[in-house]
């Protein structure tokens, strides 16, 4: 794994590597997936 920074709230710890093969369009949407559903994750909404 290639971490390149790491973000912690109350409940949760999220890792963020840099070792991302993809162009960066499809990194984009990745990436915006993601973070829906962290957020939800370290909000608890269900």
């Amino acid at each position: 794994m290639n971490e390149i920074e790491t973000i912690e709230t109350k409940n949760c710890k999220i890792h963020i590597c840099g070792n991302a093969i993809v162009e960066p369009a499809e990194q984009e949407k990745i990436w915006i997936s993601f973070s829906e559903s962290a957020y939800k994750l370290c909000t608890n909404i269900k």
